[in-house]
This record gives C-alpha cells, structure tokens and sequence, in this order.
C-alpha cells in the first residue's frame, strides 16, 4: 500500500493547495461523498439483502455506532477495504491529473 499517497493531504497532491478556502471545501466535500458512494458499493457486496434491509435501518435511525459494529460484523477486514478505496481513489485522481 502506497503510504506516501495516503497519508498526503489530496488537494496538495493535486497541487490545489491555493484554491479559496470556499472552493477547497466544495471540492473536499465532493471527495469525500464519492469515496463514501465507493466505499459502500464495495461493502454491500458482503451483505445479504437482510443484512442490506438491516444496514438501511441503521442509517435511517442515525444509529452510527450500531451501524459501524454491525458492518464491522458483516464485513471481513472493513479498515482495510475503507483505506483501500481512499488510496484508490487518490491515485486516480493524482494520475488524471498528470495526463492533464
């Protein structure tokens, strides 16, 4: 696992750094509602249609802490598949940006 990307801030890897503070919070909160779109597409591959059912009760009660030991449960090495998907994500982004 490439730790350098990871654990590097993405608007500095993107060379993005000196956007306004609006537009770095816009772009950061687009970022970050992809990665959870992925992440999830990632996690309901592990879960039943009952356990989908269940998931979407959680979320609908705002139960986040039930929802994070349940898929914790459900979900075989889920630290992994969510640091995973942000490192994927990244070095898509940094790589599009290159061929810019």
């Amino acid at each position: 696992m490439n730790l350098e990307i990871l654990e590097k801030d993405i608007l500095e890897l993107l060379g993005l750094e000196d956007l306004p503070e609006d537009q770095k919070r816009d772009l950061l909160t687009k970022m970050g509602e992809l990665i959870e779109d992925r992440i999830t597409l990632r996690i309901l591959d592990f879960l039943t249609e009952e356990d989908r059912k269940k998931m979407d009760e959680l979320l609908e009660k705002g139960k986040e802490k039930e929802l994070d030991e349940f898929l914790k449960e459900k979900v075989p090495n889920l630290e992994e598949l969510v640091l995973a998907e942000v490192l994927s994500f990244k070095e898509e982004l940094v790589s599009l940006f290159k061929h810019l």
